[in-house]
C-alpha cells in the first residue's frame, strides 16, 4: 500500500493572533476571494498576477526578507524569500495593529 501523499500546503493560512501566512504565488484573484475584496489598490495599472507581484511592485526591487508596506486594509511583510522569489508573506489586518496600541 503506497504512503498517503503528504498533505497539500495551504496557500492561505489563519494563524492564532488574526494575522495570514501567505504563499508568494497565491493570485491576486485568490487573495481577493479569500478575503471577500473586490480590488487591490494598483492592481489595474500594474502588472503583476500574484501577491510575491505585488509585493517585487510595491518594494521597487527583489524584495528581501522583511522588507513590510501597508496596503489598506493590510500590512504585508515578507518572511521568507526562495532565491529571488517571494516564498512566504506575513499580513497582517491594520485593524489588529491599530487595536494593540
Amino acid at each position: 500500500i503506497p504512503k498517503a501523499e503528504k498533505e497539500e500546503e495551504k496557500d492561505i493560512v489563519k494563524r492564532e493572533d488574526g494575522s495570514y501566512l501567505v504563499d508568494g504565488l497565491v493570485t491576486i484573484d485568490e487573495f481577493k476571494d479569500y478575503f471577500k475584496m473586490k480590488k487591490i489598490l494598483g492592481e489595474k495599472s500594474n502588472n503583476f498576477h500574484s501577491i510575491g507581484g505585488l509585493i517585487m511592485t510595491k518594494v521597487g526591487r527583489i524584495p528581501i526578507v522583511g522588507d513590510s508596506f501597508e496596503l489598506e486594509p493590510f500590512r504585508f511583510e515578507v518572511i521568507d524569500m526562495d532565491g529571488n522569489r517571494v516564498d512566504k508573506v506575513l499580513v497582517v489586518p491594520l485593524s489588529k495593529i491599530k487595536n494593540k496600541h
